[in-house]
């Protein structure tokens, strides 16, 4: 039995002073019995700027596994998240800290009431049954590709609920855990989330990567591909270089 709770507030532009963030975009690329408490998703103007705070506490009892985030956000792109663990503030980008900041122990104090308001619902309220989300998964590369260029790969998980998943990279069939980068969850309008994996990579001819994907919403798992059998092939070109020329005779 999973409880969750989530909650988000907006904030002009004007009144955080945070500077407009450099785009970080990559791209547009059944279920167990919950319950879920949520604030209706905030009234987005089509002008303007706006400043998200997201948060969230969930627990499932089955697997005794507990979730949360705190986090900010600027028209859709991070500025930072706290680490709950090591009490910290990370900035989505080093400059941000340069120009504002923000003290881990307020994020600290607001996940502690929420995870009070969490334990409260599970034990006042009957469980249900909440709708899962799975999430739309896709692979793209970040540059235009050429064979042994050093590039990233990018895994695109969009759409999801509950925000609770893993992400696998393999190449070759292989696991690879090394050169990868993951974002924690971004809050969507729907109250579904979004998530970023990342992996630096030197493109090789016949190489075929994949990231799978381990979702509520797909109790199997699920894998896609890219390379030269995998979703949108290669694309590769060589490497442009000086050839030598053979002398004959």
């Amino acid at each position: 039995m999973l409880g969750g709770g989530s909650g988000r507030s907006t904030l002009p532009h004007s009144t955080y002073g945070v500077p407009e963030p450099i785009g970080e975009e990559e791209g547009e690329a059944g279920g167990s019995p919950r319950m879920l408490h949520k604030e209706p998703a905030p009234f987005l103007s089509p002008v303007g700027n706006m400043i998200l705070q997201s948060e969230f506490n969930q627990r499932d009892e089955r697997k005794e596994h507990e979730g949360n985030e705190f986090m900010f956000d600027f028209d859709g792109d991070e500025i930072f998240h706290v680490d709950l663990d090591r009490k910290e503030t990370v900035w989505r980008l080093a400059e941000f800290g340069k120009f504002t900041s923000f003290k881990a122990q307020g994020a600290l104090q607001n996940m502690a009431i929420g995870k009070q308001n969490l334990e409260n619902s599970i034990s006042n309220f009957n469980k249900s049954q909440a709708t899962i989300v799975p999430p739309e998964v896709s692979v793209f590369p970040k540059h235009p590709v050429e064979l042994e260029k050093p590039n990233l790969l990018v895994c695109y998980v969009d759409k999801m609920w509950p925000p609770e998943l893993t992400v696998t990279w393999v190449r070759n069939g292989q696991a690879v855990s090394e050169g990868v980068y993951e974002t924690v969850f971004y809050p969507r309008e729907d109250n579904t989330y979004r998530l970023f994996s990342y992996l630096t990579f030197v493109p090789q001819r016949g190489d075929l990567y994949g990231c799978r994907v381990r979702h509520e919403g797909y109790p199997s798992g699920l894998q896609k591909e890219w390379g030269e059998e995998g979703e949108g092939g290669m694309g590769m070109r060589k490497r442009k270089g000086k050839r030598k020329r053979r002398r004959v005779g």
